[in-house]
């Protein structure tokens, strides 16, 4: 079921990793507050802005990797929290907490 939601909702994101090289994956950005359930399936709201991508695509993820989401031009994030979803599917989610790295819109 995330693969569809993803497919449906997701835009491309550029990942730049701290070592490595950067690549391009779908994910769901968003810069409102959402409450995420984490994988001990208690909720938790995130206030910063977070982008939401599958378990298995994000794997070279982790904080302090730099996000570009393609539907902010020109944004850059630096990932925060990294807080897995409470689904054991292989194709769950994992939701980033993202920090503003330059100028605030």
């Amino acid at each position: 079921m995330a693969g569809v939601l993803n497919k449906a909702l997701g835009a491309p994101v550029t990942i730049i990793p701290q070592a490595g090289e950067e690549y391009v994956l779908l994910g769901i950005f968003r810069r409102e507050p959402i409450e995420v359930a984490t994988s001990e399936g208690e909720a938790t709201l995130m206030l910063a802005s977070s982008l939401k991508v599958r378990r298995d695509q994000a794997d070279g993820l982790n904080t302090d990797d730099l996000v570009e989401p393609s539907v902010l031009p020109g944004a850059r994030y630096r990932v925060g929290n990294i807080v897995p979803s409470a689904s054991p599917a292989d194709d769950g989610f994992l939701y980033c907490e993202l920090l503003r790295e330059e100028g605030e819109f």
